[in-house]
């Protein structure tokens, strides 16, 4: 079976790199070059650099027209593998591959369908979500089911850490949902009523309210990471938070709320929320480096009694 591989992002490598142990790839669909860093020079995505490594062709379109059909077609393929794309395929570029077409989403679907499942599931406090290799249809991610596997989400994973156990279960998800196909399954359908859907974060994501719960404010920090990233202020200085967890309890109601109250070197630096405490567990002044709570308390002055306030 000839596979077109589509892909930016990093969270496909592993599964590129397995597939081309097992199957002809004979093309990879990516994104362009991007201006990076400070000076801005243009920077291949790790797929495409993967695949010129290996002498695979590469295709950078930014638009799939009559031209971009042509080319695909050129290469013959017989199956298109999509893991975090960005884009939305028409008909007549879905049915270049008479063997169909599949993509790897990281929800347990048709529960998040769109762009960001991974964030979303941490956002509402899921404890567990999901890999699941679909069939593409028109309409986004409500294609049968393939293959489909459960996973926890602890308190304070992050988008990183969930992103990162995607990428290590995805490759031999996919090896199995190929080898259904090649067997002629056709998978399970949807049950499309009991479809959610997800949209983009947004930078004002990042804005964060310690009126909130302490279950809300640690999903959040937690759904942010790694962009945009929650802050808020203290003495006057941002301070970036990149891992939560929380406490349901209401030990320090005569506090202000957003005022660090405590310090537990076993459990995180303790910040008064509208509804239980929040556990700060990973920092960061702006222009540093991350550091744990203890780190951070131990390398800051008296941090008990000061008051983080909302940046809007």
């Amino acid at each position: 079976m000839k596979i077109f591989f589509v892909s930016s992002s990093s969270i496909a490598l592993e599964v590129f790199k397995e597939i081309v142990k097992h199957y002809e790839v004979v093309g990879v669909l990516t994104l362009p070059d991007k201006p990076k860093g400070r000076g801005q020079k243009l920077s291949q995505n790790v797929i495409k650099s993967e695949a010129i490594a290996r002498n695979i062709k590469v295709l950078d379109l930014l638009i799939l027209n009559d031209n971009a059909l042509n080319l695909v077609r050129g290469l013959n393929p017989d199956l298109m593998l999509v893991f975090s794309y960005g884009k939305i395929f028409k008909k007549e570029f879905l049915d270049l591959f008479p063997r169909g077409c599949i993509n790897v989403h990281p929800s347990l679907l048709p529960k998040y369908r769109g762009v960001s499942p991974i964030q979303s599931a941490i956002l509402n406090g899921d404890c567990v979500s999901g890999v699941t290799i679909q069939s593409m249809a028109l309409e986004m991610d409500s294609g049968n089911i393939l293959v489909q596997k459960k996973f926890k989400i602890r308190s304070y994973d992050t988008s990183h850490d969930i992103s990162k156990l995607v990428s290590s279960l995805s490759p031999s998800l996919v090896l199995e949902a190929l080898e259904k196909i090649s067997k002629g399954f056709l998978g399970i359908p949807q049950k499309s009523s009991e479809a959610t859907f997800c949209s983009f974060l947004k930078k004002e994501s990042g804005f964060i309210d310690f009126n909130l719960s302490a279950f809300e404010i640690k999903n959040k920090i937690n759904a942010c990471n790694p962009w945009p990233l929650v802050r808020a202020r203290l003495d006057y200085n941002d301070i970036i938070f990149h891992r939560a967890d929380f406490l349901e309890v209401d030990l320090y109601k005569n506090r202000k709320i957003g005022e660090i109250v405590d310090f537990n070197p076993e459990k995180g630096l303790f910040v008064n929320t509208g509804k239980g405490i929040l556990l700060l567990l990973e920092v960061q002044r702006p222009g540093r480096r991350v550091l744990d709570f203890k780190s951070f308390y131990n390398g800051s002055r008296q941090l008990i009694g000061q008051v983080f306030s909302s940046i809007e």
